[in-house]
């Protein structure tokens, strides 16, 4: 089945007919009958169409042979134009010189319908829900447009509207409604969505991928690939030709949130993230600028389950290194906060030597302090109800009241012999 034109189409056309000019590089995913393809060919610069349905590929290059023929479409625009069967994105190259100015999405958007026969569903259903499909464009499309690029979707009312808002965030861009139009049991909507300032931001400094990983109380956390380029010194030989050599991180990017009353609290963390680096505390911090910083995804566990699956030794080690940055916490007098509970604060990970590294996140709170509490929230935790029984299926018995007294001690005189007797327990 292709689809036919309806509602959705006409209006997408009459959106489309405004925008597009001789300069623009055009992709749409979803040709269909070609109801906007033909259109976007007589005023693009080039245009790629793709369906993954490949009899309306077929259609569609038949259909515009005609149009050339009848003089209804130049030869030269024909020339710059291609029909290509593929689901979503899968065979466009994710080459530079393929980013597209304007991206055009008319997708399937009704949710389910058992009683719909397979090939209907195809040109109709979104998903379960009616939105997975969307869902899915807009965590590829991004990678394919250019920094000033527009992406036109066209969704109803009937695929959940805060849904797609929820998958433009999720991907660091921006949406604005430029067309709406009320049909019989819904409402159609038409976004022209754009990369967020601080997408573009990020791909100039080399951050491709970008992708949402979490929301924090204060921040918004995305994941992207980070490309850097380390030049070599080589010597002065015509026979040898310089050459650059990439690396390619994987980078957590957090950004503040704008809808809370908490402000600054991203930019408190960089300033903190970057004086501790040099006691080698917390994750690098790769780059930053204002309400916004970078730094290297951390591969590990969290505590809990960390406790859970290593040995004892490895356990004993992992909390050591914990206690030994949150002593230098308190020399420094910065107290981190949460450390009572850093049940997701904490990354543990081991190197290729089984060396045991924990690495402290999230300083959005950290601050100076005559009094830092850091050991002491910490000793809180190893013998709380929570972690204790954690400890001795590993034959790890903490004399509770004993840490507390020697906590206790500690808090009074910070001193490292009065540390050292902490530790000393832990064994």
């Amino acid at each position: 089945m292709i689809y036919e034109p309806q509602e959705d189409s006409y209006l997408m056309y009459e959106q489309i007919k405004k925008v597009v000019k001789s300069k623009h590089n055009v992709l749409e995913i979803g040709v269909g009958s070609g109801i906007l393809a033909f259109e976007t060919i007589k005023q693009a610069n080039e245009f790629i169409g793709v369906d993954i349905n490949p009899n309306a590929i077929e259609f569609c290059k038949k259909k515009l042979k005609e149009k050339v023929k009848n003089k209804k479409i130049e030869s030269s625009q024909a020339k710059k134009s291609k029909f290509i069967t593929s689901d979503l994105f899968e065979k466009i190259q994710k080459k530079k010189e393929k980013k597209f100015d304007i991206i055009i999405f008319n997708p399937p958007y009704l949710p389910h319908d058992p009683r719909e026969p397979k090939d209907c569903a195809l040109a109709t259903c979104g998903g379960k829900h009616g939105y997975e499909l969307i869902e899915k464009f807009l965590d590829q499309a991004h990678l394919f447009l250019k920094p000033r690029g527009q992406i036109f979707l066209l969704f109803s009312s009937l695929t959940k509207k805060e849904k797609v808002d929820e998958f433009v965030k999720n991907n660091l861009l921006e949406s604005e409604l430029v067309a709406e139009k009320k049909i019989p049991f819904e409402k159609l909507y038409i976004y022209n969505i754009t990369k967020h300032k601080l997408h573009k931001l990020l791909e100039k400094k080399g951050v491709s991928n970008i992708k949402k990983l979490t929301s924090g109380h204060r921040g918004f956390i995305f994941t992207g690939n980070y490309k850097q380029e380390n030049k070599k010194t080589y010597q002065k030989d015509k026979s040898k030709s310089k050459t650059k050599k990439e690396n390619i991180t994987k980078i957590a990017i957090k950004i503040q949130r704008s809808d809370i009353d908490a402000i600054g609290t991203v930019n408190n963390e960089s300033s903190k993230l970057k004086s501790l680096n040099k006691y080698n505390i917390g994750p690098e911090l790769l780059f930053y600028g204002n309400n916004y910083f970078a730094y290297e995804f951390v591969e590990g566990i969290f505590p809990l389950e960390f406790y859970q699956e290593a040995k004892r030794s490895e356990i004993i080690a992992s909390i050591k290194t914990v206690f030994d940055q949150m002593f230098k916490l308190d020399q420094l007098g910065l107290n981190k906060e949460e450390m009572h509970h850093p049940v997701k604060h904490i990354v543990i990970s081991k190197t290729k030597q089984n060396k045991i590294i924990s690495t402290l996140l999230d300083f959005e709170r950290c601050k100076h302090t005559p009094n830092p509490q850091n050991i002491t929230q910490f000793c809180q935790f190893i013998t709380s109800g929570l972690v204790k029984p954690l400890l001795e299926q590993k034959k790890i018995n903490i004399d509770k009241k004993l840490i507390r007294k020697l906590a206790k001690q500690y808090k009074e005189n910070q001193t490292k012999e009065n540390f050292e007797l902490i530790l000393k327990e832990i064994n």
